[in-house]
């Protein structure tokens, strides 16, 4: 018989952007052989991976890990964050894609899809404060194949009206979750603390949980020291681009 799971990872929030965590399995229909997963963030078995798994990570507090099988997966953004315009919103959704592309796009890409595109990987919407489960401020919600993992699409929900600096950081944090990170990282300096805070920044635990679920051999030693980028960085460098294009990649 063929399944498909919905799993939702959630990321809470009190109101002073603090969180903790919650997860909940749903069944779900249609779909062969394919499950659906949730996370949600709060405010206030992995992948058979290398011999020599990327550490230091936190593989043990993501309760599963799961990957694309596919290079580029599309990211629709068709509404505007009733704050900002839609270019003003896409060009902060693509920032946050940034942080992940840097270290992961020889394996995975995140990709901005172009308005009107209903049938991306990934689907990006923005709600009214307060009306995800628990005062989220973030919340995904994936499909994936039970028998090996392999996402097959993503929607994420986020709060309207969040600031620059916690839009660039819950969104990143979200993308974690789309990419294939069930769960949350202990660690409050992580990207993928299941509390929101600022700034974003992917750190070397992030990514090496990240490589684990795909099987990635760790980078050489001096790479994290090398590469090391806040969001509030990468969007300097991206506001700086008197041509950029939105849907570039």
């Amino acid at each position: 018989m063929s399944h498909r799971l919905i799993q939702r990872i959630a990321c809470f929030v009190p109101a002073t952007l603090l969180a903790g965590v919650a997860l909940s399995l749903v069944c779900a229909s249609p779909a062969p052989e394919t499950w659906s997963a949730a996370n949600d963030l709060r405010v206030g078995s992995p992948k058979a991976a290398s011999s020599a798994p990327a550490a230091p990570n936190y593989v043990e507090s993501a309760a599963t890990l799961r990957h694309w099988d596919k290079m580029v997966v599309r990211v629709a953004v068709n509404e505007p964050d009733p704050k900002r315009s839609l270019n003003e919103t896409r060009t902060a959704v693509l920032r946050s894609l940034s942080l992940w592309n840097r270290h992961m796009a020889q394996t995975v890409r995140l990709e901005l899809a172009p308005i009107g595109c209903d049938d991306a990987e990934i689907q990006v919407r923005f709600v009214r404060p307060n009306s995800l489960p628990g005062r989220a401020i973030g919340r995904t919600d994936v499909t994936f194949r039970l028998s090996d993992q392999v996402l097959l699409r993503a929607q994420v929900g986020i709060n309207e009206g969040l600031s620059d600096a916690q839009l660039l950081q819950v969104t990143a944090h979200e993308m974690g979750h789309a990419l294939g990170i069930q769960g949350h990282s202990p660690d409050k300096n992580d990207l993928m603390f299941p509390y929101a805070h600022t700034p974003a920044i992917v750190t070397e635990r992030d990514l090496n949980t990240m490589y684990v679920s795909y099987g990635i051999a760790p980078p050489s030693a001096n790479y994290f020291a090398a590469n090391r980028t806040s969001g509030s960085k990468v969007a300097a460098s991206l506001v700086e681009l008197p041509d950029f294009t939105e849907g570039a990649p």
